[in-house]
């Protein structure tokens, strides 16, 4: 379902109370979220959760509604991004917003989550490639769950989702994922990692590196994840992810009209969190 342009500073919003008739009937088109089904729905979800030995926030529905969310409020997908959360997490353990402020403070004009949504109301993230040198590639990984975990509270990221936007300008060996260990890990991310819908996934000026890469990672995604990769040709510049994307809300690094790449109003949102993120850590599976 199409919305419209929107300016949405307050990141990690988890006010259910904020969203407009529109935006519920987004939440019953793009998601299955239907108001009079949805607490019968989030109680099955938890003794499923039960049955299978998982433990998230106790007490969190707005924590199951989310994951219902990212799985179109069907209870068995949810069981299954669940499991993909928990596995994802090992590879995060301990990290909090505390823990990666260096590496967001460093990387302010390369990362990026735009503080205007989409016309169909996604949040968006933009990257371009950083010091690896500095940061290797693991850091960044966990950077990503930062941010996208913060996302994932929100109400309306639940219902409209994230898209990526990617330059990939400037990568080198030291950007990718270095083990086959490390490229599974992405792949988990990418499709179920964070329980949030990654909606599309833009790759701009990808170098045959980045090609060799994805051809080893796209047998890891599922068939929705795979969907949701474009592929931007060199030689179309900004121009077809203009046409996703309005220039009007992209930084002037990605062809925009909306100022230089900066993250701070995020990464003041993001360091208020480090109490949720410790009760994640929290979540098992026996």
């Amino acid at each position: 379902m199409e919305l419209s342009i929107e300016h949405d500073p307050n990141f990690g919003s988890m006010n259910e109370e904020e969203l407009s008739a529109n935006w519920k009937q987004a939440a019953k088109s793009n998601v299955n979220d239907v108001v009079k089904e949805r607490q019968a729905k989030i109680k099955v979800f938890r003794d499923l959760l039960a049955q299978h030995h998982i433990q998230l926030r106790p007490g969190d529905d707005h924590q199951l509604l989310g994951i219902l969310r990212s799985a179109n409020c069907d209870v068995k997908k949810a069981l299954d991004v669940a499991k993909e959360f928990l596995e994802y997490k090992i590879h995060c353990t301990n990290v909090l917003p505390s823990t990666v402020r260096e590496m967001i403070t460093d990387n302010l004009k390369r990362f990026m989550v735009l503080p205007h949504r989409d016309k169909h109301g996604r949040r968006i993230i933009v990257y371009k490639m950083w010091d690896a040198d500095k940061y290797p590639y693991k850091t960044i990984m966990e950077m990503f769950y930062v941010l996208c975990m913060m996302l994932s509270r929100e109400v309306k990221t639940q219902i409209a989702g994230i898209s990526l936007v990617g330059d990939m300008a400037g990568m080198t060996r030291k950007h990718v994922p270095s083990t086959w260990s490390d490229i599974q890990t992405w792949a988990t991310f990418m499709k179920g990692g964070v329980p949030v819908w990654f909606h599309s996934i833009h790759i701009l000026n990808g170098p045959w590196l980045f090609e060799f890469l994805y051809s080893f990672a796209k047998p890891l995604l599922n068939d929705k994840t795979k969907g949701n990769v474009v592929l931007h040709k060199r030689a179309d510049g900004f121009k077809t992810l203009h046409a996703e994307i309005d220039p009007q809300i992209l930084p002037e690094e990605f062809g925009g009209t909306a100022g230089k790449l900066d993250n701070s109003l995020c990464l003041s949102a993001a360091l208020k969190l480090d109490d949720y993120f410790k009760d994640l850590q929290n979540s098992t599976i026996d």
